[in-house]
């Protein structure tokens, strides 16, 4: 069984957002995916989930997550953890997990508290994360990316961090999933289509990562 942790450094960085969309990726091949929300001050996931119950994998609370895997056999399981991970849980989560997925956004608070959390990492060895930018603006018409994310993927660079290479940008039709408890792949809406290629390009370099 396959573990992957997205942990949030900071709010409002897509953190459940990619949580429930990464696990989309991994049901759709078939494969028998859970997402646990281990977030207990928001419980994001498990809100958006029940809202209009559309979802096509289950989602539950950490708390209810041991009776589920007795009775249920599983391929993926994503945890969705709390938006500003203590300092204090990093290693133990780090260590949880076969790949710990940090989610930031380029801008420079979010860059900061970012960092931060990465030296962090760099001191436990057998640690393995990556890096994957969101809220980053759409490419332009060239196909070249913004410059907040280009400065963003230099300092990473700058740091050995290990990044992937395809970001999540700020695109409105995550907004309208996450108001109507679905995914983007089921909307019919203006972006829709491209947010769901973006978390398809995601998932397969996670998937190569864990040697799914």
């Amino acid at each position: 069984m396959l573990k992957i942790t997205v942990c949030g450094v900071k709010g409002g960085i897509m953190k459940t957002t990619l949580a429930i969309h990464l696990t989309a990726y991994f049901q759709q091949l078939n494969k028998q995916a859970l997402l646990i929300d281990a977030d207990p001050r928001n419980r994001s996931a498990v809100q958006w989930a029940q809202s209009q119950q559309a979802l096509p994998f289950p989602v539950v609370d950490d708390r209810l997550a041991l009776q589920f895997f007795e009775r249920n056999k599983l391929d993926v399981v994503v945890f969705d953890t709390a938006g500003s991970a203590d300092p204090n849980d990093i290693e133990v989560l780090s260590k949880g997990c076969d790949l710990l997925v940090l989610p930031s956004s380029p801008d420079a608070p979010s860059m900061a508290s970012l960092i931060k959390t990465l030296k962090l990492l760099q001191s436990f060895p057998k640690a393995v994360y990556k890096v994957v930018l969101t809220r980053t603006p759409p490419p332009r018409l060239t196909g070249e990316i913004a410059p907040e994310e280009a400065d963003a993927r230099s300092v990473l660079a700058s740091l050995k961090v290990p990044v992937f290479k395809q970001s999540i940008p700020e695109l409105k039709a995550f907004r309208h999933a996450a108001s109507g408890g679905t995914l983007v792949s089921a909307l019919n809406v203006s972006g829709a289509a491209r947010a769901w290629e973006c978390c398809v390009a995601l998932g397969r370099e996670v998937q190569r990562e864990v040697k799914a």
